[in-house]
């Protein structure tokens, strides 16, 4: 980023409200979106994990099952 651009970039931070509120709305929702995007990616590994012991209780059952 050119330093000429940077300037006006802080200046319009300080000085210009509605710029300073629409930036922070950006860069908000670029944290949301990521945090959705984690969350999400958490949900699909809890997902696989309840699969895998869903898995494991009905080999139990089976096993109780067969030895009765």
């Amino acid at each position: 980023m050119s330093s000429r651009l940077r300037d006006e970039f802080l200046r319009l931070l300080r000085e210009d409200v509605e710029f300073r509120y629409a930036v922070m709305g950006l860069l908000g929702i670029e944290e949301i979106l990521r945090k959705i995007s984690e969350n999400t990616q958490a949900i699909r590994d809890l997902q696989k994990q309840v699969r895998d012991l869903q898995e494991q209780i009905r080999d139990l059952q089976r096993q109780v099952i067969e030895h009765k």
